[in-house]
């Protein structure tokens, strides 16, 4: 039995490692010494780029520095939550103003790019000088201090050219927003359609909350299948493709059991393997026959119960 799920709207549990060199206890270090810009970057990291959970990961840090200021705890939270809500738009304004395309970038580099600009646009009580500061700081301290000036670079011209507009006049209509960001992207970058043509997406999936019930819809679809049945799906878009593999991997379940054990006590629940850990891909001559097929791609769970 295979079933078959077809997105066809074109839009475009581990845990946090402290990187400090001082591992200290919850008792004896004082909550100035912490910095959030920091704990949020290694939160994002370990979601975006290692496929964790993000309520889990951020539950996870929450209760180690419980220590930590009402107003701290809420500025971590938000800035993780608010850079993976708006994911779609980080990455579009960041490939306006950067040669170097995100997903070509190196993961702390994107994802530091990523809560960066997330707060230059959307937090106004954060200076926009102060973000760029502790991202050049940020990246000089993990060792990229060769591309602190490109950091520096991309953020403060996202700075000047996007939010200077507030200064003048809130944005109220679409129209304003359009010209905002055509004046943003050089012409030769403007391809594939109207340069607004991805912002506008962006903004429908999170008005229409497109992508967490998706992830629900697969679980769902999972409980459904009958034993040996299939669920195949096709997606179109990163951010369908990532709530498919979540899902995927819940429903595949995982031991948490330590490894010093010699057999499970955990009892996991799992309901089937994934069939295939990276997604399937169109050929080069279909990519040429049919220009969708370019973002598609197919992700596979067999159902076999855990007994």
């Amino acid at each position: 039995m295979i079933v078959t799920i077809r997105l066809n709207y074109m839009t475009s549990n581990k845990n946090i490692n402290n990187k400090n060199k001082n591992n200290h206890s919850k008792n004896n270090i004082p909550a100035h010494s912490v910095d959030t810009r920091e704990l949020a970057l290694e939160m994002l990291i370990e979601i975006n780029e290692r496929g964790a959970f993000s309520h889990i990961v951020l539950r996870s840090v929450l209760d180690k520095y419980q220590y930590l200021s009402k107003q701290d705890r809420a500025f971590m939270t938000r800035l993780v939550d608010g850079t993976i809500e708006y994911m779609l738009q980080l990455d579009y304004i960041i490939d306006s103003f950067s040669k170097t395309k995100v997903r070509k970038m190196k993961p702390f580099i994107r994802n530091l790019l990523r809560m960066s600009v997330y707060q230059i646009k959307y937090m106004d009580a954060v200076p926009d000088s102060a973000v760029c500061n502790e991202a050049v700081k940020l990246a000089k301290r993990h060792k990229f201090a060769q591309l602190s000036g490109f950091v520096n670079g991309v953020l403060r011209n996202i700075a000047r050219n996007i939010c200077k507009y507030r200064v003048e006049k809130l944005i109220e209509t679409t129209d304003e927003l359009v010209k905002i960001i055509e004046e943003s992207i050089p012409k030769s970058k403007q391809k594939d359609g109207h340069p607004a043509k991805r912002t506008f997406q962006a903004i429908r999936i999170e008005v229409n909350n497109e992508i967490k019930p998706l992830y629900y819809t697969v679980l769902n679809s999972i409980e459904c299948l009958k034993e040996n049945g299939r669920l195949c799906i096709i997606t179109f878009h990163s951010l369908e493709d990532r709530a498919v593999k979540n899902a995927y991997i819940e429903a595949q379940g995982h031991c948490t059991c330590p490894k010093e054990l010699p057999y499970c006590v955990c009892n996991y629940k799992s309901y089937g393997k994934i069939i295939n850990k990276k997604p399937i891909e169109a050929t080069e001559q279909e990519k040429e026959e049919n220009s969708r097929s370019k973002s598609a791609k197919l992700r596979i769970f067999e159902r076999h119960e855990k007994k």
